[in-house]
């Protein structure tokens, strides 16, 4: 139950997160990157970092415009495994997932076990649970 209540509140987180669309949350994952970076390298190691980044994505803008001319001015595809601001809507729908939903998805499984144990025990899947002393171990 509370798998299934899982995967129905992630994919919702998702799809959310993915509608407000990737200019949308650049802004705040690159925040949430400084502060990491800051925490962990330090104000001078994290701005040495963020000038690398630069430096890559400089490099790697003139080598995508070196390849689209080679090509004739069609450029290659990018698989979507590899795009960046997925795995950073992904990130984001999971976080929401885990904290924001947390109450409703336990409060809904809380709430629905009893009524699915009892269908269950109906249609004899499960048996009755015996207390008696004889029966443990």
């Amino acid at each position: 139950m509370y798998l299934v209540l899982g995967a129905v509140d992630f994919a919702a987180s998702f799809l959310v997160v993915h509608s407000l669309g990737a200019s949308t949350i650049e802004p705040y994952f690159n925040k949430a990157l400084r502060w990491y970076r800051v925490i962990r390298h330090g104000s001078e190691g994290a701005d040495e970092l963020e000038a690398e980044d630069v430096a890559k994505k400089a490099k790697q803008v003139a080598e995508e415009a070196a390849e689209i001319a080679a090509n004739g001015g069609v450029a290659k595809p990018q698989p979507w495994y590899l795009d960046r601001a997925l795995w950073a809507e992904a990130v984001l729908a999971y976080t929401i997932h885990k904290t924001v939903l947390l109450p409703f998805r336990a409060g809904l499984c809380v709430a629905w076990t009893p009524k699915v144990v009892e269908f269950l025990r109906a249609r004899k899947w499960i048996g009755a649970v015996s207390t008696a002393a004889g029966d443990v171990g």
